[in-house]
């Protein structure tokens, strides 16, 4: 019988209770806690956790491990990302507070967008040419390899490869493909992946992606092709034939960035996320908040049906959502560095902790809420850490599931549809938000994301955190630290019945796996609530920790959420 140890992520004075414990956790998906000593990926997609383990078996690194899952992911859960979009990485090196980095690889606008032609029909920003930004993955995934990297590029691309070649439908693949049936077999290169006899592919079925396969060959030996080579090309002239406006020169121009790092701290811990565009640091703001409180306080009571914290919880996630409009590209937002200082101060920090109310919720206006903006979806996440301490924490994204809903035949790409992710005037957008005009649509930008790849650390656990979801991915992160600080293992804080709240409608969104006596209490603290029928429209969370021992050997975590069927790997 294999004993786990028992990984607890805990928070200030009580870092050490628990230190030796020894007990399996399983969660709710009958996954046990999946323990390792020397090296692990976490990944939506179990084949893809194990090419990413096999790449660090091969002597590979962290970053390297995570460019083969991310693309993995991307060639079975086509609806979640996909080398035709785009995202970021953090990239961190255990001990060392100065070795983090961001890579920014997220999709922009092309240069001749028509904001008259976007305005005319809210689904040209959603389907079509139209809604595809120019995709960053290759460039970002290539540049990280270049500069992170230990093995060589055809090498992890081969093993992608293999599975172009041939891979098991999974659930959330047959799911999305149902879902979208008359986008699947209207469109020719879906329809023969996915189809067979006219009937979609089941969970179980093998298939192969063969165009994509080709497409990787070639990318192997030259990743620029994607760039200014017939993959361009082929890319080109896929999404002008749908409708779109775009040239060779947008993707000979498209460029990786290295953005801020963001940095804070939480209880004893040093927090590193990512930068605008992302949305890192509305995860810091909420962090910087919840440190004034005392959790174990406010959760005593619980057995009493006292659920304050969780109350208080809410109250946060609409104060940082009420500020989620000041955020936008850095390159066409001069003073973003204004509006990143006032967002982590502690000024903010000490207004919002003394302007919350713990018996109730607040009028609207006194959240102050700035423009809103637009939600993002159909993302997917990654975490590696391996032998030598390197951390990767990676969201890739194409937006909404099957991002423009079409493929690239000659490719096998599906294209994004992140150009639905700005503000455009006489628009409505997918989730009934209102947009700022910090993040309105423009050539050459980059629209808001919601992606907060985070690593928090001190001198005895690193966690690296992310999630898949959308809009709700900085309230998923969120919600799994906040459990994590009362003591929750990992994989119990990732297992907890989520919770969301945007603002913008006034709805608190609840799973439906909630214990009714928490819903009555919101309610009576005045929560406008709607419970999901579903978990499955709540964000799918990706964790590893790494714990040092007393004798110096090292214990790692890894933990995919059971929303998305994920399984990690490691050793």
């Amino acid at each position: 019988m294999n004993i786990y140890p028992w990984l607890m992520f805990v928070m200030g004075h009580e870092q050490d209770k628990n230190k030796d414990k020894d007990l399996t956790i399983t969660g709710e998906s009958g996954q046990e806690e999946k323990t390792y000593r020397k090296h692990a990926v976490s990944s939506e997609v179990p084949i893809a956790s194990d090419v990413g383990l096999k790449i660090l078996k091969m002597g590979g690194n962290a970053v390297d491990a995570a460019i083969a899952t991310c693309i993995v992911v991307g060639v079975v859960n086509s609806f979640s990302s996909g080398l035709g979009g785009g995202g970021f990485m953090l990239i961190k090196k255990i001990g060392n507070k100065q070795s983090a980095t961001m890579i920014d690889f997220r999709e922009t606008a092309p240069s001749n967008l028509s904001v008259d032609l976007l305005s005319r029909d809210s689904i040209l920003s959603k389907e079509g040419g139209l809604a595809v930004g120019i995709p960053g993955e290759i460039k970002g995934l290539s540049y990280a390899h270049k500069k992170f990297g230990k093995l060589p590029w055809n090498v992890i691309i081969r093993e992608c490869i293999n599975v172009a070649n041939g891979f098991t439908v999974t659930h959330e693949l047959q799911k999305r493909l149902e879902k979208f049936e008359s986008h699947v077999k209207k469109d020719r290169g879906m329809s023969e992946i996915y189809t067979i006899n006219g009937k979609l592919v089941k969970k179980g079925d093998f298939i192969g992606r063969p165009n994509l396969s080709k497409t990787l060959e070639v990318l192997a030996e030259n990743p620029e092709d994607f760039y200014s080579g017939k993959i361009a090309e082929f890319l080109v002239q896929a999404i002008n034939e749908n409708g779109g406006n775009i040239t060779i020169e947008d993707f000979k121009n498209y460029k990786v960035k290295e953005g801020q790092v963001l940095k804070g701290k939480y209880k004893n811990y040093d927090v590193y996320t990512t930068g605008l565009p992302s949305s890192g640091v509305l995860v810091l703001l909420a962090l910087n908040i919840l440190d004034k409180f005392s959790l174990n306080d406010l959760s005593k009571n619980e057995q009493f049906n006292d659920y304050t914290h969780v109350h208080l919880l809410v109250e946060i996630f609409k104060f940082i959502m009420a500020k989620r409009g000041r955020l936008g590209d850095p390159v066409f937002n001069k003073d973003f560095r204004s509006t990143i200082d006032f967002l982590l101060s502690d000024t903010l920090a000490s207004d919002i902790y003394k302007t919350i109310n713990l018996n109730s919720t607040l009028p609207k206006n006194d959240y102050k809420a700035d423009l809103f903006n637009k939600p993002d979806s159909g993302t997917t996440h990654v975490n590696v850490v391996d032998k030598d301490g390197l951390v990767v924490s990676l969201t890739s994204t194409i937006n909404l599931e099957f991002g423009a809903k079409f493929m690239d035949y000659n490719t096998g790409i599906i294209l994004n549809n992140e150009i639905d992710d700005f503000y455009i005037p006489n628009v409505e957008n997918s989730y009934n938000l209102n947009q700022t005009f910090r993040n309105i649509v423009s050539p050459n930008k980059a629209p808001l994301s919601s992606a907060a790849p985070i690593i928090l650390e001190n001198k005895n656990e690193t966690l690296a955190l992310g999630a898949a979801g959308g809009i709700r991915i900085p309230t998923s992160i969120i919600e799994v630290i906040f459990y994590m600080s009362l003591n929750n293992s990992l994989r119990q804080s990732i297992n907890k019945p989520r919770m969301h709240h945007q603002m913008d409608p006034d709805i608190l969104y609840i799973e439906q796996n909630e214990r009714p006596e928490i819903i009555e209490f919101l309610r009576r603290k005045n929560h406008k609530i709607e419970v999901s029928k579903t978990n499955t429209v709540f964000t799918s969370v990706q964790g590893i920790i790494q714990r040092s021992l007393k004798d110096g050997s090292k214990l790692i975590d890894a933990v995919s959420d059971y929303r998305k069927n994920g399984s990690p790997a490691g050793e």
